[in-house]
């Protein structure tokens, strides 16, 4: 789905499950506490990029900012979100909007994993420029109508 290869490698992680959540440096013993860097929930792999509020609030801005440009209902689902799943888009949206719709979901991962330790999720301004900066660079295609 990505063109540039840190993207393709922050990916991969996500799929793979190879970021260090606190969680999972609790369980190795590299730390004393296993709560979210974000809220005071455990802090999973799947919390972190998720399940958690803040991270919620972030996904609901990109999604109904997506939905706005789109037209269409597109899924609010882990599936969709964390691991890209196309499928899921190819029956009601149009390719060109698809397109958009994976590289814009792709540069919310991006951000998020990011800013992984950072105590708030990234600002959806941030979304936004990165959006802008990706269309500038001639990397997406979209037409509207």
């Amino acid at each position: 789905m990505a063109r540039d290869l840190r993207t393709r490698l922050i990916q991969f992680k996500i799929i793979h499950r190879m970021y260090w959540s606190p969680s999972k440096l609790y369980r190795v013993k590299l730390t004393t506490d296993q709560g979210c860097w974000k809220c005071s929930e455990e802090g999973t792999l799947t919390h972190m990029l998720w399940h958690c509020p803040k991270a919620q609030d972030f996904w609901t801005s990109v999604h109904e900012c997506i939905q706005k440009v789109v037209g269409v209902e597109v899924p609010f689902c882990i599936r969709l979100y964390l691991l890209g799943g196309p499928p899921i888009l190819t029956d009601d949206i149009a390719p060109v909007y698809a397109e958009w719709v994976q590289t814009a979901i792709m540069l919310g991962r991006k951000l998020l994993v990011q800013q992984w330790k950072s105590a708030h999720a990234p600002p959806i301004t941030d979304w936004y420029n990165a959006l802008t900066t990706v269309a500038a660079s001639g990397q997406v295609r979209l037409v509207l109508l």
